[in-house]
């Protein structure tokens, strides 16, 4: 099946890429003090944020558009630069806005702001490798920068601290966005080329059809920011940067689950979105969706009991007490990558705007109790969040698909003997 071809195919280019980092981790955790891991905890949340503005989403606008409108899908290259332009104005004038009000470090902030204006371009290339079906390309692109990220670390980590892992962090995403910039530029003239001259108004269309699945989108992004971004924040604000540090270890050991969780995402989309438009069986979609959901949840499990095992062998002696937060995060991931394999129905029928209408309301909610319980109880309560918060995001995400497309989701004989 090629469903399980697909994942497996991301699964080991996803393990390649995500082992390497986390081979860090013995090395970080015990260069390094809770404190001062708390810097690159801070630097990922803020590059986050600004992940989400910048482009305004459009990647995923175009994901779903590919399959539709696959002859022309180099004419929304010029879009997406377009959006880039805007979005980097957007998030220039939110940083200075920010630095100003003097609650975050200005080194954090600037990295983070040429950390996510370099990552569009990866982000817009890699999509379109992915949905080219060029799984070698994409690994290959992926699995280089990481190894040149992760080397140039252990050198300046060693030299300057938690500063020297951002430092390469930005550094490396910063060449390979110019090497991505590069092959776009290269795509899109080949295209523009190879096909006739398009009047402006084509372009509107295009302009306007993806920001109409994109926008809607972005409170749905930014709510899962508030339950995975925002959260870091308030934990180094109410319970210190020590704590901070081992809420960003425990993330980090989770994020075996999340290697998985994503590569079930990154191959379910194109594998729907081209069943759908192809006139593929729904049953067996549901089918499939229902089974990678339950193997996600015992994959989580699993992962959680063993590393009851193994895990205080790769992390240092001060990040020990991260373990007690590990098991929520891995559970978090879980019920995330469920809600992903739901969300491809609503950008595949284009109508997100029912994300913008009860995800973002939601998303300010969540804000709201994590403060509440940041400010009233220690931090055992709060930790429970993380699973509650994406337990609850994660049913809201399923009614949304279930109204926004329609899918045989309860016809369970029909999917069984599809």
């Amino acid at each position: 099946m090629k469903i399980a071809k697909d994942v497996f195919s991301y699964l080991v280019i996803e393990i390649i890429s995500k082992s390497i980092p986390f081979a860090l981790l013995p090395f970080l955790t015990r260069a390094l003090e809770p404190a001062e891991y708390a810097v690159i905890i801070s630097f990922t949340a803020i590059s986050a944020f600004f992940n989400i503005i910048v482009g305004l989403n459009c990647q995923s606008g175009i994901a779903t558009l590919y399959f539709k409108d696959k002859g022309n899908y180099w004419l929304y290259i010029k879009v997406a630069w377009s959006f880039w332009l805007l979005s980097a104005l957007l998030i220039m004038f939110i940083s200075v806005f920010v630095y100003f009000l003097g609650n975050i470090d200005g080194f954090v902030l600037i990295s983070a702001l040429l950390f996510s204006l370099a990552w569009f371009p990866v982000a817009l290339y890699t999509t379109l490798l992915r949905l080219k079906g060029q799984l070698f390309s994409y690994g290959k692109f992926v699995v280089f920068e990481i190894i040149f990220n992760v080397s140039l670390t252990a050198i300046l980590v060693q030299n300057i601290g938690a500063e020297g892992r951002v430092i390469s962090i930005v550094l490396s995403m910063a060449i390979f966005g110019l090497v991505a910039s590069l092959f776009l530029f290269k795509i899109y003239v080949k295209k523009k080329l190879e096909n006739a001259p398009t009047k402006k108004l084509i372009h509107k269309s295009k302009r306007r059809r993806v920001l109409n699945i994109c926008l809607p989108v972005l409170p749905h992004l930014m709510s899962g920011w508030i339950r995975s971004g925002l959260d870091r924040n308030i934990v180094g604000i109410f319970f210190g940067a020590s704590i901070l540090g081992l809420y960003g270890v425990g993330s980090q050991l989770a994020m075996v689950m999340g290697v998985i969780s994503s590569s079930v995402t990154l191959a379910i989309g194109p594998f729907v979105n081209s069943q759908l438009a192809g006139g593929g069986q729904k049953q067996k979609l549901v089918l499939i969706t229902y089974v990678i959901s339950l193997l996600l949840l015992l994959t989580g499990v699993v992962y959680i009991y063993f590393c009851k095992y193994f895990a205080h062998l790769i992390i240092g002696s001060d990040f020990i007490r991260s373990l007690e937060i590990l098991p929520y995060f891995v559970i978090s991931f879980c019920f995330q990558g469920i809600s992903n394999l739901f969300v491809v129905y609503i950008y595949y029928a284009e109508n997100t705007k029912l994300l913008l209408k009860l995800a973002f309301p939601v998303g300010i909610m969540f804000a709201f109790i994590q403060y509440v319980v940041a400010l009233n109880f220690d931090f055992y309560v709060f930790k429970w969040l993380i699973v509650v918060q994406s337990l609850l995001y994660m049913l809201l995400i399923m009614h949304i698909s279930s109204k926004s497309f329609k899918m045989p989701w309860f016809d369970f004989k029909g999917a069984l003997f599809t």
